[in-house]
């Protein structure tokens, strides 16, 4: 859960500073998709996975359907 919401804050402040959105209720499913693609290029599969699920969390609680 703790993962969840460290990685939950990342992409909110990633997402922030590139497209200066702060709300999630903002986002669009290219800024998720921004943020998996480019910000995590660098990263381990275990750390994208975590993040991707974090991702979906958020869709979900956005009543969003976005395949990520």
């Amino acid at each position: 859960m703790l993962h969840s919401v460290f990685a939950a804050a990342a992409i909110q402040a990633a997402i922030s500073e590139r497209w200066y959105r702060e709300n999630p209720w903002t986002w669009q499913q290219k800024h998720l998709a921004w943020f998996l693609e480019y910000k995590l290029k660098s990263s381990k599969k275990p750390t994208r996975y975590y993040y991707l699920l974090s991702a979906k969390l958020i869709a979900r609680r956005l009543g969003k359907s976005w395949e990520l």
